[in-house]
Parts: C-alpha cells; structure tokens; sequence
C-alpha cells in the first residue's frame, strides 16, 4: 500500500494502492422508471442487506441528488436550445461533469432494511444557466454499518422536457441576404419515431452580439434577439413540416421553434454587402462555418468566413490533411 507516480515519455500520473476490505452490506438502489417527464413524481428505493442474506436494518444512511445536462441526438437535425455561448470551441458541457446538486440529507432503512424516497422533477439551474432537459437525474446513497465502514451505490434515468423532441434541419448552414432559406422540421417521441401533429411557433431573429471581458481577460459572449419575422405552423402525420424565412441583411440569425416544453434552436450564418458584427474571440480565432455538416468524397464543400475587418483583408487559405495539400490568397473585401 502507498502513492505510486509512472512516468513515460510522454507524461506522468500519480495512484494511490490500498489494502481491500470486503463490504458487510450489499447496497441495492433503484428508481421507480428509467425516463421521466418534467413535472412528473419520481421514486427512489435503495435496499440494504448484510452478505449472509439479512436485512441491515436501521442502517444510518446519507444521498444527494445531482443532475447532469445531456442531449438528445437525432441523426441529420439539430435538437435543443443553443448555449449562450456557443461561439466558443469547447462544447458548453463536459462528459463525466458532476452537474448540478439538487438535493441532500439524511436517512436510515426500516427493519426489512428499506429505504425510499420521492420528490417531483422539476427544472433546474445546471452550471448557473436553467436548462432546457434532457438532464440525467443521479442518485446517490451511502449507507454505513455498525463499525462505520460505508458502502456508496447510486442510480439515474433520464428526465425529458415535454413527451417529444423538435428536430430541425436548415437547407444551408451559410446564405446569402434576399436568399429564401428553408428548414425542415421533424417532431419525433423518445424513441425518435414520428410523432404526428403538433402546433408549433416559429420565430426568426436576428443576433446582436453583446460581450464583456472577464477576470482573465476571456470574452464572453451575450446574444440580444431581434425579432424579424414568426409565424405559427403545424406538422402533418407524418410528423414533418417545413418552414422558410429570409434573411434581408448580412450576420448571424437564429431560428427558434417551440410549443408544448420542446424547443430548438439553429443558427444561421448570411454573407452580403454591408458590415455586419460577428463574435471575435480573445484568441484572435474565426470559426469557419461549412455550408453543411457532412460530405462524400467528390462533393463540392462551401465555407463561410466571417470577416472581422470592415474595410476588408488579404487572406491566406490552406487546405490541409497529414500536410497542407494546396494553399491560396485573396482579398476579403467589406
């Protein structure tokens, strides 16, 4: 037993190696359902019994509630609300992050060595931002026996905001002002079957970007949203619609559908003549946005480049894989 470092060439990491001591008491946790709906009661249950198969009765326990953002992934739409910001290369969320603590306390099994609890899925604030669910519920119990040795165990489903998902697909990710744009819209149930009908509004907006720079010198954004044209509509049968917008000036456009708990969020980068304000980031990077989010071999790829300078630039472009493959310049004009 002891702390342990291994080093390689390429880095190092620290472990620690301890004497293993059998538990006295299996901890078995549960939730009442594996998917939830908001607004919807939800149970817990955790049952503990010693290894030679007897209830560990008034065993003193503790449990936290905890609750992780997830998505929900529809191939070839966008689904859910953008993060505020989103302008930034990291993802708004990392995998294995521990969410937000909901609720905590304390607790002891009854004589058959039961324990349960319940509450109402309600939405909460996860990293100081109300999200819109899909969210993991965790929950997590500790148990301790007559000699203070503890055993942790814990369980989640998955809590959804409303009994289906938007999804949309744009016709382009980039456009040009005065182009007409069409967005396909598919309303699919937790199975990412169609869902039918489903009344709907639809609004189309245009992004002012407001930013402050923080403790560190980082940028961070703030969208303001201004209103240019919504309409309601309505999915078939078959759970599909589409609707059209256009875009009169260049810069960054969101297109926002909601109805019943579900919303969807996509933006939309336009070029044309005029200035327009896009997002700079503290790095001095831009984001090049391809004209769609995948290709086949032989296909013709467009990307869109958001000019920072208003009197226009000279630009050097490199196609890259294992090495760059072909470069070139030009001038960006305003």
């Amino acid at each position: 037993p002891g702390y342990y470092r291994l080093e390689t060439a390429y880095g190092m990491t620290l472990f620690q190696v301890a004497e293993y001591r059998k538990p006295e008491i299996d901890l078995e946790l549960s939730f009442d359902q594996s998917e939830g709906l908001l607004g919807e009661d939800w149970n817990g249950r955790a049952e503990a019994r010693y290894y030679f198969d007897a209830p560990a009765s008034q065993a003193d326990l503790s449990w936290y509630l905890r609750a992780e953002p997830t998505s929900f992934y529809l191939p070839g739409y966008q689904t859910g609300e953008l993060d505020d910001n989103w302008f930034a290369y990291a993802g708004p969320f990392y995998p294995g992050s521990w969410g937000t603590r909901i609720a905590e306390g304390q607790g002891q099994t009854d004589l058959e060595g039961i324990w349960e609890i319940e509450g109402r899925l309600g939405r909460v604030d996860i990293y100081d931002r109300e999200v819109s669910l899909p969210a993991n519920y965790i929950l997590s119990v500790t148990a301790q026996d007559e000699t203070g040795f503890q055993v942790t165990n814990q369980t989640q489903m998955i809590v959804h905001p409303s009994e289906f998902y938007i999804g949309v697909h744009p016709a382009a990710w980039v456009s040009e002002a005065g182009e007409e744009v069409d967005f396909e819209i598919l309303v699919v149930d937790w199975e990412r079957e169609p869902d039918g009908v489903h009344q709907m509004r639809a609004e189309f907006s245009k992004v002012v970007w407001n930013y402050q720079v923080g403790e560190i010198g980082q940028i961070d954004y703030t969208r303001e949203m201004e209103l240019v044209a919504a309409r309601d509509l309505s999915t078939g049968q078959d759970g599909e619609a589409v609707v059209s917008f256009t875009p009169e000036d260049p810069g960054t456009y969101q297109l926002d559908i909601f109805g019943d708990g579900a919303r969807t969020q996509v933006n939309l980068w336009v070029s044309g003549i005029g200035g327009a304000t896009w997002p700079r980031q503290t790095n001095e990077k831009l984001k090049l946005v391809p004209d769609r989010d995948s290709y086949q071999p032989g296909d013709e790829a467009t990307i869109f480049i958001p000019n920072p300078f208003p009197e226009g630039a000279r630009v050097l472009i490199t196609l890259e894989r294992d090495k760059v493959v072909s470069y070139q310049t030009l001038s960006m004009t305003g």
